[in-house]
């Protein structure tokens, strides 16, 4: 096959397993997600379970939350038995509100858009009015009006049955369909979220699912054990004064709150933990379940977790402790910080060389840095403007750090290689862009100061590695962009420095980590010649071995630009910087191949306790 700008290659890896790994990127539609998922099942479902878990893996992994949970459909529609038997451990690679989503993913047949923009992208659909009708609301009432439809669909047919029979079921039916048609009028009438018509719809429309469907009754009731199991254990360690627990007591759902408005879920974890820790009491009414579940439960496991929320929420700012704000909450809320808290912040921020960040992409932290890259002179001599480029700064040193120490050190002789062609404009030019970056900050001298941009016309570009991030980010935006993907011209630049320098091939670089969509331009006219095999070629005749290159894939498309079995290539893809990890850990990397990179992914000890049972 051929790139969208006519080059050969190919269109598979020959692997299912490997193209679920490469292909899936941040931007992948569902029916691709779940084609490539399907194929490499079929191939091997303990490997893609694992990549699965590997897709959403923040910490290790990619970190996709929105593929994942259409990953995870698939699962429960599939192979419900399996998805059960791992939720305990599929919660352990991201948080504890994925099972939540997952409950409301089923139960709507809906991912919401806030998924895509936690992955790192960009909102590519407007923002609904303040005022709208919300999403969930209008699903509730269109699931209800099918239901609706079906039954008056049934009334008509009995009452035809009826009039055959001379039994008179015309009114009967009339009045019936009259009694349907006017079923929802309190609901549109009364559009505040708030209303007890509305309140009403949402119970019946997840009653309606619990009730039928006994795999989402399943599901539910296993989402409220894990709540419960994990509550309960962290009660206990906070008696015995345990420094860490987890943050199940953050993200248990609160009575009246999202997940429960739809769900209905907190009375029954409620109901469960009753049980459990007052077994010589009756369960009481309603609401004193949901007191002690709030009161004995919740709100002390938020203290015990100093939860940064619950004191912004009640206006306690100089509560807060900030060495427990989670990487996205810093990021989020930091001029909020400074405005209400600003000694206390700023005296933090001076203590700390970095702060919460390592489960950020650095495409979020491109995203966020926009907004101080070009700046007033007023902007620069504002104290509250630094306090927040501070922030920027050492989240972005907070996650360099936290990768440079799980891969054991630095790149001894790597290079980045940007794609700044037009095919990359948006998020995948800013994704290529952090990532080049945070290449550059975990190589040694003098590679920690140079990358190649390519697009027309490749060059090296040279960075001083002692500027700050939003100083790197501002040097590579003012390189030059768009055209075509001419990456054969990157290997004819470095090809032609290593015949001008008479290096040798031991000076040359070790690896070119590639950050790209894929869709190069042809090497070579007239040749059925994929880049990297032109490539192979140029460099063998002027007696040099092509260094080995990372296909790192930054946009959902179908080009692949070697095979599995590729020795001294290896592809990877997505926004996550956490997979550099996998590159340092590499000790040679000449005998890399796609396929290899891929099981050293997923035969990480952490996925050990995932299972096949269906």
């Amino acid at each position: 096959m051929l790139t969208e700008n006519k080059a050969p290659t190919f269109g598979t890896t020959t692997d299912a397993r490997l193209d679920f790994f490469f292909h899936i990127t941040e931007d992948a539609k569902r029916d691709l997600t779940l084609d490539l998922l399907k194929k490499s099942w079929k191939q091997h479902p303990l490997d893609t379970l694992k990549l699965i878990a590997y897709l959403r893996d923040c910490r290790n992994g990619k970190g996709i939350r929105n593929q994942y949970q259409m990953c995870l459909s698939f699962l429960f529609s599939r192979h419900f038995k399996t998805l059960m038997a791992n939720m305990k451990e599929l919660v352990a690679f991201g948080y504890w509100k994925d099972p939540l989503v997952l409950l409301m993913v089923i139960l709507f047949d809906f991912i919401p858009d806030y998924l895509a923009k936690d992955d790192g992208r960009r909102r590519t659909t407007p923002r609904e009015p303040k005022n709208s009708f919300p999403k969930y609301d209008r699903l509730v009432l269109r699931g209800l009006r099918k239901d609706k439809l079906k039954r008056r669909k049934e009334m008509q047919r009995k009452a035809k049955e009826a009039l055959k029979g001379g039994s008179g079921g015309e009114t009967t039916e009339s009045s019936d369909v009259e009694m349907l048609d006017t079923e929802n009028e309190e609901v549109v009438q009364t559009v505040p979220t708030r209303s007890q018509a509305l309140i009403q719809k949402r119970r019946d429309f997840a009653r309606k699912r619990f009730e039928c469907d006994h795999k989402f009754r399943a599901l539910f009731d296993e989402v409220v054990d894990l709540f419960a199991n994990q509550l309960v254990s962290d009660l206990e360690a906070m008696a015995r004064d345990v420094k860490s627990i987890s943050l199940a007591g953050k993200w248990a759902p609160t009575n009246g709150h999202h997940f429960d408005k739809y769900l209905s879920i907190s009375q029954s974890i409620a109901t469960e933990l009753w049980r459990r820790m007052k077994k010589d009491e009756p369960i009481g009414d309603t609401k004193l379940v949901s007191d002690f579940y709030q009161k004995e439960v919740c709100a002390p496991l938020r203290k015990y977790l100093k939860i940064p929320e619950v004191y912004m929420a009640s206006n306690k700012w100089s509560d807060i402790w900030y060495n427990r704000v989670a990487s996205k909450c810093m990021q989020k809320n930091k001029s909020l910080f400074i405005k209400h808290d600003k000694p206390r912040f700023e005296e933090y921020l001076n203590s700390k060389t970095t702060i919460s960040g390592a489960v950020l992409k650095p495409v979020e932290m491109v995203h966020n840095a926009y907004q101080y890259s070009v700046v007033t002179l007023g902007e620069l001599e504002d104290p509250n403007f630094k306090l927040e480029m501070e922030v920027l700064e050492k989240q972005w040193l907070s996650l360099c750090e936290d990768i440079k120490k799980k891969g054991g050190g630095l790149f001894d002789n790597a290079i980045a290689v940007c794609d700044v062609s037009g095919s990359m404009n948006g998020t995948p030019m800013d994704a290529a862009i952090g990532l080049t970056i945070l290449v550059m900050y975990l190589s040694r001298e003098p590679w920690n100061s140079m990358c190649i941009t390519f697009h027309e016309s490749p060059s090296i570009h040279v960075v001083d590695p002692k500027l700050t991030f939003i100083e790197k980010l501002r040097s590579l935006q003012n390189m030059s962009w768009g055209g075509t993907t001419n990456l054969n011209l990157v290997f004819d630049l470095i090809l032609n420095k290593a015949v001008e320098q008479r290096l040798t091939n031991d000076q040359l670089p070790k690896v070119l980590i590639v950050f790209t969509d894929m869709e190069f331009s042809t090497a070579f006219h007239g040749a059925d010649l994929t880049n990297f095999e032109a490539a192979k070629q140029r460099f063998e005749r002027k007696g040099y071995k092509l260094p080995p290159i990372v296909f790192w894939n930054l946009r959902a498309s179908p080009s692949t630009p070697v095979q599995t079995n590729e020795l001294g290539a290896a592809l990877l893809s997505g926004y996550s910087g956490q997979q550099l990890q996998l590159l340092l850990k590499t000790t040679d990397m000449e005998k890399i191949t796609p396929f290899s990179m891929m099981r050293s992914a997923i035969d990480n000890k952490r996925y050990n306790g995932l299972k096949i049972v269906d």
